[in-house]
């Protein structure tokens, strides 16, 4: 790999006008699955950008130029840059500031336990086995979002209080990226949900009842979208139940089960079928629990199923 990186990097920077800053970075991901990537940046500009590697270096040892990648790189680098990146770097400069970026900070639901190097200088709110983790949204298009993480000393340095932060970044949250909720049959209709990653649950025999996905309109990190519990309490309204049992499918949905008095639900069953979607079907990096949880409509709360 450091070879492929050194070649990688002089392949691009013989290619580009030789104003780019060009840097080989470790990058933690969710789950801290780490990535390697080359960052570039202009020179004269604060921000680079990112772009990962691992699978070019496949490429590489598979007997590919290393100098068409490079101009992939370079294109991918240059279509992306100009107003976009100024929104960014304007954001960048008032990140000092609360209340120049306050507008722009939203939530994020991580597993506590499998992001112990990812969480490590990062602010966070402990959520049961979770961390709600808190984002600067620095843009987005419909392919994703550009997100730079709230570090302990950024929080420090706002002067407030966790009250405040996490109040802005819910409004925010369910602003930017509003929940939905659909049964599954829509979903797969839709081809939202990809038939093969769902293949071992089996709603008739482990649930004996429907199952419904809360994520949001991106279909992406949706399952961010538990922690809107107006939109819970509504769901358990329109089903006439008390609650609902909440399934972490991945970190882009929940799967939510009315929890109607005469159904029974095996906690074993639900257990196993998670750990077995997570290993078989689930990228690591969406992996998001591996147990479920219960939210109770009349305490308005969420509390793990086994309590």
């Amino acid at each position: 790999m450091d070879e492929f990186l050194k070649e990688l990097t002089v392949a691009i920077q013989n290619r580009s006008d030789h104003e780019l800053s060009i840097s080989s970075v470790e990058v933690i991901k969710n789950n801290d699955v780490k990535f390697t990537g080359i960052n570039i940046s202009r020179n004269d500009r604060k921000i680079g950008k990112n772009f990962y590697v691992d699978s070019m270096y496949q490429r590489y040892k598979n007997g590919e130029e290393v100098g068409d990648m490079a101009e992939e790189i370079l294109s991918e680098y240059y279509r992306g840059n100009g107003c976009t990146e100024q929104k960014i770097l304007s954001r960048i400069n008032g990140i000092s500031d609360f209340d120049s970026i306050k507008s722009f900070v939203v939530l994020s639901l991580v597993n506590r336990e499998w992001n112990r190097e990812y969480l490590v200088d990062k602010y966070f709110v402990p959520f049961l086995d979770l961390a709600v983790a808190f984002k600067i949204l620095m843009g987005r298009s419909k392919d994703g979002t550009a997100t730079t993480a709230v570090s302990n000393e950024m929080f420090k340095r706002w002067d407030i209080s966790e009250q405040e932060l996490y109040e802005t970044a819910i409004i925010n949250t369910m602003r930017e990226f509003p929940g939905i909720i659909k049964s599954f049959e829509n979903l797969l209709a839709e081809r939202i949900i990809d038939p093969v990653k769902i293949s071992s649950i089996n709603p008739a025999e482990i649930f004996g009842t429907g199952m419904y996905v809360l994520t949001n309109e991106m279909y992406m990190h949706g399952a961010t979208a538990m922690l809107y519990k107006k939109q819970l309490k509504r769901f358990c309204e329109s089903k006439s139940c008390n609650g609902a049992v909440i399934i972490p499918s991945s970190v882009n949905e929940v799967i939510l089960i009315p929890n109607q008095e005469e159904i029974c639900l095996d906690p074993v069953a639900i257990k196993d079928m998670i750990t077995d979607v997570n290993k078989i079907e689930v990228e690591r990096m969406e992996w998001l629990s591996d147990h479920p949880y219960i939210y109770d409509s009349e305490s308005d709360e969420i509390r793990d199923y086994y309590d």
